[in-house]
């Protein structure tokens, strides 16, 4: 288990007692992100619930149990998310677009996204990933919205271990290197399948190509990633994340 503790320390907020953060478990973990973000997503359809009949309980009686403000609990249910995640992969966003963009060559870009202030194409994909997330789930009808919330957060981490999987990573050292060691394809093979099996218990028919849509994206965004930085860092995975979990949500939406 000392894999699934070493990627809830390293994927959430969540102190992790006796665990030491120099990555010497981080190898191993890339199995169980799929299973913490199915946690995170569990936390956050719980909270999803429990607002919408906080709302619906104190609303007037000719609009309750009709209506609530879909867009507003979105909000919060994405903030919810930030929070436990520390913000962690919406960091990784707004670094990787902020390099992608740059003018520059490779290694300019890479200093570029080391840099901790967000430039205007970080700032704007922040901005654009977090209202396509907001609208898509406001936009989930209600009998869909916990299943919804529980896969596509665990679909963003899913795609993580893909890319870690199929690229190379862009830097001799950094925050990913840890992650890069014999045996990640077969833990992302086995990752794969387990999102498989939780994608059938909890999705209707039909829902498969969801998969398939945010694994041609992250192969996609992988190659772009790989040809302009000469390989994938640590925000990259973060974007790949938001923008994977954006595009499950949008795959949920009406």
């Amino acid at each position: 288990m000392s894999g699934f503790f070493a990627a809830l320390g390293f994927l959430t907020v969540i102190p992790v007692p006796g665990r030491s953060s120099d990555g010497r478990d981080l190898g191993a973990s890339l199995l169980w992100f799929p299973v913490v973000g199915l946690l995170l997503g569990f936390v956050v359809a719980v909270f999803d619930g429990l607002v919408i009949a906080a709302l619906e309980a104190n609303g007037p009686a000719s609009t309750r149990s009709a209506s609530y403000p879909a867009l507003a609990v979105a909000a919060l249910d994405l903030a919810l998310l930030a929070v436990l995640t520390g913000g962690l992969h919406l960091d990784g966003l707004a670094d990787t677009f902020d390099g992608l963009f740059h003018p520059g060559g490779r290694e300019r870009r890479l200093a570029i996204m080391r840099d901790s202030r967000s430039g205007p194409h970080g700032v704007a994909a922040l901005v654009l990933v977090l209202f396509l997330q907001a609208g898509a789930l406001a936009a989930v009808p209600a009998s869909e919205r916990f299943t919804t919330l529980l896969l596509a957060p665990c679909l963003g981490r899913w795609a993580q271990v893909i890319a870690i999987a199929a690229f190379p990573y862009a830097r001799p050292e950094g925050r990913g290197t840890p992650f890069h060691v014999p045996g990640r394809q077969w833990r992302a093979l086995l990752a794969t399948v387990l999102v498989l099996v939780v994608a059938a218990f909890v999705c209707s028919v039909g829902r498969g190509t969801q998969l398939g849509a945010v694994l041609v994206a992250t192969l996609g965004f992988g190659w772009v990633a790989r040809r302009q930085l000469g390989g994938l860092t640590g925000d990259t995975y973060g974007a790949i994340c938001e923008v994977s979990q954006a595009l499950a949500l949008l795959l949920y939406c009406r």
